[in-house]
């Protein structure tokens, strides 16, 4: 089973895991907990977390004595360590990106899950960039590569100026893609969304509200709600460009395998 998380959620519980366990001692007992004592070395703290780290990665599918994936049970590991994890913005922000937050209970801290088990962001975000690597589709893919840098880095204004631009440049791909001679006459983005649900078939499905002639769709909405309008520090900013980030996420991947579809077809 892949990991729940994404590379930037496990490097930052790499880190944790360098502070959490400061001595060789209890870094070998974490070693022998996660069945990989024989796999790793080094002779400073760091460079067994670098050894794990890159066994983790070469080998994704491995499981604990517990039967845990073994980039899970890093993160996981790293969120035991204690209630100073809370403070650490990168961590939580990268955690949140995956679809998960932390909170405190019966005086541990414990990993919650944003969302239900099947609507796993961090197999959306590989799935996205497999796609868009697929399709040929670079611009849009360094919008969203932006978006995630800025996020992880707080720039919210900066990480929702990216998002709207991945979607927008996103679907003007789409429009040249799938109706080159028609989409070549059209100047705007809003054109050629319009172009995507005239054409025949319609690439937008009506029936499922995704477009309308009175405006008041899907498609329409999601821009209306990437809209930036500034700047707005504190932890609502960054809740919204949270939120924000998992809904181009799940909008790109849909529209992107239908795309994939649709060309395999044509």
């Amino acid at each position: 089973m892949p990991s729940r998380f994404t590379r930037p959620t496990i490097y930052h519980a790499a880190q944790l895991l360098r502070r959490g366990y400061d001595t060789h001692g209890s870094l070998d007992g974490l070693m022998l907990k996660l069945g990989v004592e024989d796999a790793i070395s080094g002779r400073y703290i760091q460079e067994k977390i670098n050894s794990l780290i890159r066994f983790a990665y070469q080998n994704p599918d491995h499981e604990t004595p517990d039967g845990r994936n073994i980039l899970d049970a890093i993160v996981e590991e790293a969120v035991d360590t204690g209630s100073w994890v809370l403070g650490d913005e990168q961590f939580c922000r990268a955690l949140e990106r995956d679809g998960y937050s932390l909170a405190e209970a019966d005086g541990r801290v414990v990993l919650r899950a944003m969302m239900p088990p099947t609507a796993s962001l961090a197999a959306a975000t590989d799935d996205v960039h497999a796609l868009l690597d697929e399709l040929g589709m670079q611009t849009a893919k360094g919008h969203l590569d932006q978006a995630i840098e800025n996020h992880a880095s707080g720039n919210w204004a900066a990480a929702n100026a990216q998002l709207r631009s991945c979607m927008e440049d996103l679907f003007n791909e789409i429009a040249r893609r799938l109706a080159p001679a028609e989409a070549a006459a059209r100047a705007s983005s809003e054109s050629l969304r319009q172009l995507l649900a005239h054409i025949c078939p319609p690439f937008f499905a009506a029936d499922l509200g995704e477009w309308s002639t009175d405006g008041k769709n899907f498609v329409n909405g999601l821009f209306k709600r990437l809209h930036g309008h500034g700047s707005h520090p504190g932890l609502s900013e960054e809740s919204d460009c949270t939120f924000r980030l998992h809904l181009v996420l799940v909008a790109t991947r849909h529209f992107l395998r239908r795309t994939r579809d649709r060309l395999t077809q044509s």
